[in-house]
């Protein structure tokens, strides 16, 4: 079952990543700051990526955090000794 229109996978409210600098722009108008974590192996790390590039060229205030482990807190030697226990 669907819920949504076929043709929402264009919209940028269905798919933020495909949303232009002038639908972001609102956000540096209000002063809003945005935060944006994912981690480095998720599946849509470069989609991230550039969503935030066009979030900037808006001219808001936005930072990325990219975490490279299972946790923000543990180091590579960690997250890879708590990644072969599962």
């Amino acid at each position: 079952m669907r819920w949504y229109k076929p043709d929402a996978w264009g919209e940028s409210y269905f798919s933020p990543s495909r949303a232009g600098r002038e639908e972001w722009k609102y956000l540096e108008e209000e002063g809003v700051k945005v935060y944006v974590m994912c981690g480095g192996r998720d599946l849509f790390v470069d989609e991230i990526r550039g969503m935030v590039g066009v979030i900037k060229g808006a001219g808001v205030d936005v930072r990325l955090r990219e975490v490279s482990c299972c946790s923000p807190f543990c180091d590579v030697e960690e997250s890879s000794r708590l990644m072969a226990m599962l």
